[in-house]
């Protein structure tokens, strides 16, 4: 209704033994939008996943580039594989596509504790022999077959993506009281919705421990400590790890030029943004 405008109304009338057409209501422009989108870099980032579903065969893929201080997305590439076993733009699952971030969400996890006083950049865990019990369950680290990683720095627990060095933090911080993990992670901008202008667009599903509407077992914790149980769309892990990027400033991504819009001036504290970054830069 903003861009298309509105149409005019004119007629045709004879003047002087010649039909000259008149205006009766003007047509009204609709208005412009510019997008934030860099085609230099929406070229280059297509290319690269392409090349990379290809290799991997994998269904679906996304890439994005946001912009650090002003959230605008440069680019933004959802593939999608065919029946004929070629890639095309069918939908835009980066924003739409609920899934468990996995890996990515252990960011979170561990940068909570550091701003709970749970740990520290010196904490360290010893993860061998890469299979440790969990409530009944078996959390594992993907080298558990050669002996596990044995003691882990911070820092090293997110070089090495440790799910036991992650899980093993979270839960001896928080089995006690997991909805506070839960009320961190929110208070960190994790899993708010963040009202995107988008058609289909999907909101980020974490469960409550205290809601009575899901059954909260006790292997959850640790389990939604490395990225399952919840599900939420790529562009809101992509706008946590711009936050971080950002100094602790989450700005809200836009796909067209506008104001800034700020959402959290700081997701913690400058100590612990500062203890992050170090963990996240000596990797």
């Amino acid at each position: 209704s903003l861009l298309r405008g509105e149409n005019g109304i004119s007629h045709r009338q004879k003047v002087m033994n010649r039909y000259v057409s008149l205006t009766d209501k003007p047509p009204v422009d609709g208005c412009d939008i510019i997008t934030t989108i860099d085609v230099d870099m929406q070229d280059i980032a297509e290319k690269a996943l392409v090349d990379k579903l290809e290799e991997l065969e994998a269904f679906v893929g996304v890439a994005a580039i946001m912009e650090v201080k002003t959230g605008e997305i440069k680019a933004i590439v959802n593939m999608t594989r065919g029946n004929d076993g070629k890639y095309y733009e069918m939908k835009n699952s980066a924003v739409s596509d609920l899934m468990e971030p996995g890996s990515t969400f252990k960011t979170a996890s561990m940068m909570l504790a550091l701003d709970e006083g749970k740990a520290t950049l010196s904490t360290t865990v010893d993860c061998a022999p890469g299979i440790y019990p969990m409530y009944g369950r078996k959390m594992k680290d993907h080298n558990w077959n050669k002996g596990g990683y044995k003691v882990l720095t911070f820092s090293n627990i997110l070089e090495y993506s440790s799910n036991i060095g992650v899980s093993r933090i979270i839960d001896e911080a928080f089995k006690d009281d997991p909805q506070k993990f839960v009320d961190g992670l929110r208070r960190m901008g994790v899993g708010i919705p963040l009202n995107l202008p988008f058609v289909g667009k999907g909101e980020p599903l974490i469960p409550q421990p205290n809601s009575k509407k899901r059954y909260w077992s006790k292997s959850d914790l640790p389990w939604m400590s490395i990225g399952y149980v919840t599900q939420q769309p790529v562009i809101s892990t992509l706008t946590f790890y711009n936050a971080i990027a950002n100094n602790g400033k989450m700005v809200k991504p836009k796909i067209y030029k506008g104001e800034t819009e700020i959402m959290d001036d700081s997701i913690a504290s400058s100590e612990t943004i500062k203890a992050i970054q170090k963990a996240m830069r000596d990797n």
